[in-house]
């Protein structure tokens, strides 16, 4: 594996794809001569797996790892984050005007390795969220495609979801109001997209393990405005909301009554 490594790593990077999902940056990047590299890839997440329960996220059935496949000592891994980085610098060159080395260099990345097997799926999520600050560009690798009926053929695949409410540039997309962008799993095939971006996957129709390796980038250099969630409102206003505003309207009075006593 250590000469595949070598191979892979010193091979010139593929020319990117950009897909513009509204106004929304989509990269895609395949990446030949992969056979040997997925392989190696697939032995080592199967391997994991069999020892290890995973994590419970957006996946519906299937086995997430933890999130620290960067950290695992292959060659092999070696090669898969080299590729990363060479898309994280394609990513910042076609958004950020006069990318620096201060942009293209010091990127943390966060990775996690999925298996689905027939009937799993992965419900509508987004990436932003980090564990200690937020993600700023997220990706997926797919170690292979999936083999399905003609008659499914969006089981496995990986759709994006633009929930802007907003029409397409026409010279871009056919269907203005199309809302959702399409992804085909392909063995070698890397896509970069912003962590904002929700997407699901559909489920999994085949007999041989649907394999990704999806990836979180953020960078200190990058600030990204956080805006507050909105507060779920609680059980008794969900249910109880007519008793619960005569009460607030009660309390209103209430405190205004007390503000206008003589002190």
């Amino acid at each position: 594996m250590d000469a595949g490594a070598t191979a892979c790593r010193d091979a010139p990077a593929p020319r990117p794809e950009v897909i513009r999902f509204g106004t929304v940056p989509v990269l895609e990047v395949l990446w030949a001569e992969s056979t040997e590299l997925n392989a190696r890839l697939r032995d080592l997440i199967l391997a994991r797996m069999a020892s290890s329960q995973g994590l419970v996220d957006s996946n519906v059935g299937g086995w997430q790892s933890e999130r620290a496949l960067e950290t695992w000592e292959d060659p092999a891994i070696a090669v898969l984050l080299e590729r990363i980085r060479v898309m994280v610098r394609q990513l910042v060159t076609v958004t950020v005007r006069d990318a620096g080395v201060d942009h293209l260099e010091g990127w943390h990345i966060e990775a996690w390795a999925n298996v689905n097997t027939r009937g799993d799926l992965n419900k509508s999520h987004h990436h932003a969220q980090g564990r200690v600050s937020r993600n700023l560009w997220s990706g997926i690798y797919y170690l292979g495609a999936v083999a399905v009926a003609p008659d499914d053929a969006l089981a496995g695949v990986t759709r994006f979801e633009d929930r802007s409410g907003m029409p397409k540039e026409i010279l871009r997309c056919p269907d203005a109001f199309e809302r959702e962008l399409t992804v085909v799993p392909e063995a070698g095939l890397m896509v970069g997209f912003p962590a904002t971006l929700r997407h699901y996957v559909t489920p999994h129709a085949g007999d041989r393990e649907r394999i990704t390796i999806a990836f979180n980038l953020k960078h200190h250099g990058f600030v990204i405005p956080r805006y507050p969630e909105p507060t779920p409102p609680t059980f008794l206003w969900r249910n109880l909301r007519g008793p619960m505003l005569v009460a607030s309207r009660a309390r209103k009075a209430a405190r205004a009554l007390w503000r206008r006593q003589p002190s």
